[in-house]
């Protein structure tokens, strides 16, 4: 028998390690920088950088990153240069409690949010498609229309009642935190994929996107009417208004917008990663601010809260989804 004097030759073969992910952003950042942590997620995972439903919904990858959430001390000094163009004297101790003290958090994996808050003609296409009754109608009593009354006439479709005006583009309002998250599970179902309400610190993250001042836009109000839907009684069409360097519209103003948490205060809270909401509480979060407030109550660090059970045509929701 014969031996072979040459080893076998086996075909090479090329193993493709799965490429780093890009790093986190860590805020400050600009408008620029946000655009390039948004895209080089994007390409990472393969997606687009916004992505459209089923629904018609508009969907913002949002990278992930480490920011201060809450008010900071430059927020304090801006304001207390010029008290009577940021903040009113009934208000500073309440923000001043409510909004810090400031504290770093990272959020270690990217999500997508929706572009703008859920609009009427998607919260309808949830009520034909699963035939679910909203808490402002169930109970009866109707919600609560910021100026023009409260009972059984004001609802999701009609949030102000005989006054009328609403359109199809306008954010859904007269829910509930419960039926917020009934349309995400709804939603997930439909699409096979996780929807939600998104916790503080998503909203918050997404709303800055890296800026450290005031509002997105930077420390004026004056430019405000640029960014936000205010000085109305009433809310407006969604996305009409610039967006900030997410691509996100309307984070500033219009309607007021529930989060996962409940109320809780940031005193004594050292550095998180991925904060959860707590399970129970007695108020919910809200965030954004709304057509009708002050200026001050429009910043993104400013922070709310109600009853779960409180509807109202000042407060509606924009949704996570898992990418």
């Amino acid at each position: 028998m014969k031996r072979c004097l040459f080893p076998l030759l086996l075909p090479l073969t090329t193993v493709l390690l799965p490429a780093a992910p890009p790093a986190p952003l860590a805020a400050p950042f600009d408008a620029a920088a946000a655009r390039r942590g948004q895209e080089a997620w994007a390409a990472h995972l393969g997606q687009p950088v916004e992505e459209t439903n089923s629904i018609g919904m508009a969907l913002r990858l949002i990278p992930p990153g480490r920011f201060i959430q809450g008010d900071s001390t430059r927020v304090h000094e801006v304001a207390r240069q010029d008290p009577a163009r940021y903040w009113t004297p009934e208000r500073a101790a309440e923000n001043a409690k409510n909004d810090g003290p400031a504290h770093p958090v990272t959020l270690a994996r990217p999500y997508r949010i929706s572009a703008t808050e859920v609009t009427i003609a998607q919260f309808a296409a949830f009520i034909r498609d699963s035939g679910y009754i909203p808490e402002a109608v169930r109970d009866g009593q109707g919600g609560d229309s910021r100026g023009f009354g409260k009972g059984p006439e004001f609802t999701w479709e009609k949030p102000y009642g005989p006054q009328g005006g609403e359109h199809p583009d306008y954010p859904v309002t007269q829910v509930t935190p419960a039926d917020a998250s009934a349309f995400c599970g709804w939603l997930s179902r439909k699409e096979g994929r996780r929807y939600r309400l998104p916790t503080e610190s998503e909203w918050e993250w997404a709303a800055r996107s890296g800026t450290e001042t005031l509002w997105f836009f930077g420390d004026d109000p004056a430019l405000l009417p640029d960014h936000a839907v205010t000085g109305s009684k009433r809310h407006a069409h969604t996305g009409q208004k610039k967006p900030n360097a997410f691509g996100l519209f309307d984070t500033a103003g219009n309607v007021w917008e529930w989060t996962a948490d409940f109320n809780s205060i940031y005193a004594g809270i050292a550095e998180r990663t991925d904060p959860q909401p707590a399970k129970e509480g007695t108020h919910v979060v809200r965030r954004g601010g709304w057509a009708a407030v002050e200026p001050v109550e429009t910043r993104s660090a400013h922070r709310k809260w109600s009853p779960p059970a409180y509807r109202g045509a000042h407060v509606g929701f924009r949704v996570v989804a898992e990418p």
